[in-house]
């Protein structure tokens, strides 16, 4: 008979729909629990959150987030005047935070620590997972392992690979250098460490390459309170957008073409995050995009399974890495429509492999040829479900990765 683990997750956020990683960490913590193991989470709250609740079996802590999330949300879409205080406080926080460095939040890291180590004591955890993002609760397991060395596990979950793309100079080499010291310290300490597959590292041990847990066949859409307008095909996108990495531009431009030349409207759907004013003009100041703010976790796989066909905004800047939202995206079955910026995209090869895909290379393609690609994917895929890839990807089942985690 397998064994019965007590298992602590130390996260960001979690089951909040803002961000894919969160979704992957739910995952695994229902996965475990449905196999009978027992599971404490501790994840950042905001106002509205605090203390200790229980979701589907799952008992999450809440501990408050940095604040200075709340000043990013704020300010970076609002006017001129706003976006320079916010850049002025920005820069006042960078030079404060550098020197923790890979650490979000000093104060935040102690946080976890503080209700890690009460948790182990009441709860007699043996497995410790921190995951990546953010720092600061890996850098408390490492705190605990060093404390209770023989009683738990520690494992680490780069969920995003550690990276600097938003510097240079002397800087850039000083966050490189803080990060590979702290992944040498991690290494030392943790059991094991799960790093994605477009990480580029060392033969190590201890490092175990996996995939993200959303691949989940759920047989329940789930509930939403929208309704798409049935009298148009509707393009769904879930996630952040910035024109700094995924930028929703070129898409926009092609739906316009789309519709000038179409019989039947498209209407392209998004709801997350929006990283800058230029992103959220954009978005506005088409008639075919309809932005309809943050989305709630339990209504993501209503909204995506409901939707005609599903978008994918690739990474600009971060190409290197693997959007983990897509794998969520090919569990559902519904066509998906890839918009790819640079022609290293490493996600592109999993695209390939799902026979649902229209990949618009935005390098190098004009907007009229483009359109007229988008068109007849649409009136091919229309209402078409796309079937049997569960062995393609197998590698990111929730179950798949907390078997790794334990064995």
């Amino acid at each position: 008979m397998e064994r019965t683990e007590k298992i602590l997750i130390l996260c960001g956020h979690y089951a909040d729909g803002k961000y894919s990683n969160s979704i992957c960490v739910k995952n695994i913590a229902e996965s475990f629990v449905h196999s009978g193991h027992n599971v404490s989470v501790v994840a950042w709250g905001d106002d509205s959150k605090a203390g200790t609740t229980f979701l589907n079996g799952v008992e999450v802590v809440y501990i408050k987030e940095p604040r200075f999330q709340k000043v990013v949300e704020c300010f970076s879409t609002k006017g001129t005047f706003f976006r320079i205080l916010f850049k002025i406080i920005y820069i006042i926080r960078y030079f404060l935070v550098l020197p923790f460095y890979p650490n979000n939040s000093p104060a935040t890291s102690k946080r976890f620590l503080r209700e890690a180590e009460q948790l182990i004591k009441e709860r007699e955890i043996n497995t410790v997972l921190a995951t990546y993002t953010p720092y600061d609760g890996i850098w408390a397991g490492i705190k605990l392992k060093k404390q209770y060395s023989d009683r738990i596990s520690f494992v680490t979950y780069h969920l995003d690979l550690m990276s600097s793309p938003d510097n240079s100079g002397i800087v850039r080499t000083f966050k490189i250098w803080k990060n590979k010291r702290a992944f040498e310290k991690e290494l030392k300490y943790a059991d094991k460490v799960l790093l994605p597959e477009s990480a580029s590292v060392e033969s190590y041990p201890k490092i175990k390459i996996v995939g993200f847990p959303l691949f989940t066949c759920e047989t329940t859409e789930g509930n939403t309170s929208f309704l798409y307008p049935s009298d148009c095909i509707n393009l769904a996108y879930i996630g952040s957008l910035s024109t700094e990495n995924r930028d929703p531009s070129m898409a926009i431009k092609i739906l316009k073409e789309v519709n000038k030349d179409s019989k039947v409207k498209v209407i392209f759907h998004i709801w997350g995050f929006m990283g800058d004013k230029k992103c959220m003009d954009a978005i506005n100041g088409s008639p075919y995009v309809e932005y309809h703010g943050i989305v709630n976790n339990d209504e993501v796989r209503s909204l995506l399974s409901k939707s005609d066909f599903l978008v994918n905004i690739s990474n600009k800047s971060t190409y290197k890495m693997i959007p983990s939202k897509i794998f969520q995206y090919f569990a559902i079955g519904k066509p998906v429509i890839d918009f790819i910026n640079n022609q290293e995209d490493v996600s592109v090869q999993f695209f390939e492999k799902y026979p649902g895909t229209l990949l618009i290379k935005e390098y190098n393609t004009d907007i009229a040829a483009a359109a007229k690609q988008l068109l007849l994917f649409v009136e091919t895929f229309k209402e078409k479900k796309i079937n049997s890839v569960e062995d393609i990807f197998e590698k990111y089942k929730p179950e798949t990765i907390c078997r790794t985690i334990i064995d």
